[in-house]
């Protein structure tokens, strides 16, 4: 029996390594170890979040008195949203890094040049991206408000799946379809690695996105520093986020000698589906950024004529 059992645990592992490749098989272990990590980073972060901001610490005061005469909880609203945006910087930052090693490698081919670092920047995000979207709908939980004499609607909320949905739709697309096709798809085939690496650095933005939040939330908003930052994340989200598609394809049509219009309509039909899925929201993202922008500006036009 014993052997029976170690012979079909062989025959499933074999299975496996054909199916996805030795690469897809390490990116697997990547993604498990990235979830086990981010769970029990996020615990530390919180207890240190609900710590720093506890009306006696230094951040809550430097926080112009918006968080005194509360002792925070590692489930309250504020904890949480604090919580995901530091591990949001950590995974942008790394994303990034590992993006930029793959991009250094395979910069002589961009469709069939391979890189060692492919599984564990692939792996990493998938991680992460599959643990934010459990984060999402935890934090959504947290900020429903109680009833019936403190009952929490929350239980409602967990039947109404779809109140989520709608509201986090965006980026619900945006992770099922990196998880799903952008991330899988280059290790599974060993193809178009320098292109998962030029995804991979798009993650720079987030840690703009990330501060200007901190920012706002610690009372700075409309503040010269909100503003250089804003600015940051406008540039780094359309070069890197933008930009990058465009980009892609001219230098696909470079490398092949063809015109923008022929590479278009050489590549599978689904690459360019699935560039257009992932760039919508995108540029929807970034109409949202500009329009800030603008009111910012008007705002500060407006104040200046007052004085």
């Amino acid at each position: 029996m014993a052997g029976s059992g170690e012979g079909a645990a062989e025959t499933a592992s074999n299975s496996l390594v054909e199916w996805v490749g030795p690469q897809g098989v390490e990116a697997l272990k990547v993604v498990v170890c990235t979830i086990v990590a981010q769970l029990v980073a996020d615990r530390v972060i919180r207890k240190a979040w609900a710590w720093a901001l506890s009306p006696s610490t230094t951040l809550a005061i430097a926080a112009s008195g918006a968080h005194s005469g509360r002792r925070f909880t590692v489930d309250c609203p504020e904890v949480l949203v604090h919580t995901a945006k530091t591990i949001m910087v950590i995974h942008a930052s790394l994303a990034a890094y590992g993006g930029w090693r793959v991009v250094q490698d395979c910069r002589h081919d961009m469709i069939f040049a391979q890189s060692p670092w492919i599984p564990w920047t692939t792996g990493f995000s998938a991680g992460y991206f599959c643990v934010d979207t459990y984060t999402m709908y935890r934090n959504f939980l947290a900020n429903v408000p109680l009833l019936d004499g403190g009952v929490a609607a929350a239980s409602i909320a967990k039947r109404n799946m779809s109140t989520f949905g709608r509201s986090h739709v965006l980026l619900l697309l945006h992770h099922f379809m990196l998880v799903s096709v952008f991330i899988p798809v280059p290790v599974i085939s060993g193809k178009g690695h320098y292109i998962s690496g030029r995804i991979a650095l798009a993650e720079c933005s987030n840690i703009f996105l990330a501060i200007r939040w901190l920012i706002r939330n610690s009372g700075r908003r409309d503040g010269v520093l909100d503003a250089c930052n804003s600015l940051a994340l406008m540039a780094s989200w359309w070069v890197s986020r933008v930009w990058v598609f465009p980009s892609i394809y001219m230098e696909f049509a470079q490398s092949r000698g063809l015109s923008l219009v022929d590479a278009v309509l050489t590549l599978p039909w689904h690459c360019n589906v699935g560039s257009v899925v992932v760039l919508a929201p995108q540029l929807w993202w970034f109409s949202l950024m500009v329009k800030t922008l603008r009111n910012f500006i008007v705002g500060a036009v407006a104040k200046s004529k007052d004085l």
